[in-house]
């Protein structure tokens, strides 16, 4: 048993007009609409909801203005959501309903879990060249006019308290420590096999709360490229 990657992020946001704008010109799909909520989807169905600030029912916000407000991460199968049940219910914040279950990790943020529902997608990657291995040989690289991302592959957070973080995803989930930064920052991945880290919580001298940023998984370095052209010329700030 263990946890597969990340289903959904939920954000609180003041201006939903912008930013339906920029995750359109980010590569999403737009699937919902309503007054007080998108809802967008990338390439395998991993969701992005934004959702006014004043929308009832959205989970608390662990900083001051427009934030990711919740984290859904996902599993195989009704059975691992019901042992992960039982490890959580005494919790702060627990809840379960509509296939999910959930509660509030140390930092306050609104963590919850559910069967996954991203689908399985076909997809053409670049092919790389090493000092060892020559795989592509007179062959152009792919280039991309924008970026259609595959899913949300990892999230990063300024937490109070670095070792309780830890503590938390590793004891009650079985997230596996890939790095460290002592006594500053823990990479995490959801299980003992896989990428480098799918949350990673770093704490600042301050001890405050505060979300660092979210990262998308695109087909290759390429996209990369071309994605980050086109938010440009969208006329998006970037770095």
């Amino acid at each position: 048993m263990s946890v597969l990657g990340i289903d959904e992020i939920t954000y609180g946001a003041d201006d939903l007009p912008t930013c339906r704008r920029f995750f359109l010109d980010w590569g999403l799909r737009l699937v919902g609409e309503a007054p007080d909520e998108l809802v967008f989807e990338t390439l395998n169905g991993c969701r992005v909801v934004v959702a006014s600030t004043g929308k009832a029912g959205l989970p608390p916000a662990i900083e001051s203005g427009s934030t990711l407000r919740e984290v859904v991460w996902c599993v195989q199968s009704v059975a691992d959501l019901s042992r992960y049940e039982a490890v959580i219910r005494n919790e702060p914040g627990f809840v379960e309903g509509n296939g999910r279950i959930g509660c509030t990790d140390p930092n306050g943020l609104a963590v919850r879990f559910q069967v996954t529902k991203k689908r399985d997608v076909a997809i053409e990657s670049a092919t790389y060249n090493t000092w060892q291995h020559k795989d592509r040989i007179n062959q152009a690289s792919p280039a991309y006019e924008r970026a259609t991302p595959v899913e949300v592959g990892h999230v990063v957070f300024f937490v109070k308290d670095v070792l309780a973080c830890e503590r938390f995803y590793v004891e009650r989930f079985g997230f596996v420590a890939s790095d460290h930064y002592p006594g500053r920052g823990a990479f995490l991945r959801c299980a003992p096999d896989g990428g480098h880290h799918d949350l990673f919580l770093l704490q600042r001298p301050a001890g405050d709360a505060a979300l660092n940023h979210v990262a998308f998984t695109v087909r290759d370095i390429h996209e990369v490229f071309g994605g980050g052209m086109h938010i440009s010329r969208c006329g998006w700030e970037t770095q």
